[in-house]
C-alpha cells in the first residue's frame, strides 16, 4: 500500500508536516524526505497514519487506492 501524491507532496514540502511524521516513526526528518522520494511502504505505518489522522486527513487522502496506483504506474 502507498500514500497519496497529496502526502508525499506534503512531505517534500512542507517541513513541519515532515518534522512531525519523523517524530511519530521515532527516524530523521532526512529519513522521512528519503521515504517519501521513494514513496516507501514505511510512511503507512500506523505512527504515521495517526499523525496524517491527526492533522484532519482521511483515509481516502491518506492511502492510494488500486485504480490510483495502476494509473500512476501507466506513466
Amino acid at each position: 500500500m502507498k500514500v497519496t501524491s497529496l502526502i508525499i507532496e506534503k512531505l517534500l514540502n512542507d517541513k513541519i508536516f515532515r518534522l512531525n511524521t519523523a517524530l511519530a516513526l521515532g527516524v530523521t526528518e532526512r529519513n522521512v524526505q528519503q521515504l517519501a522520494e521513494r514513496n516507501s511502504d514505511n510512511l503507512t505505518k500506523m505512527a504515521a497514519v495517526k499523525y496524517y489522522k491527526s492533522t484532519g486527513l482521511k483515509d481516502k487522502d491518506i492511502f492510494e487506492t488500486e485504480k490510483q496506483s495502476a494509473t500512476r504506474e501507466k506513466l
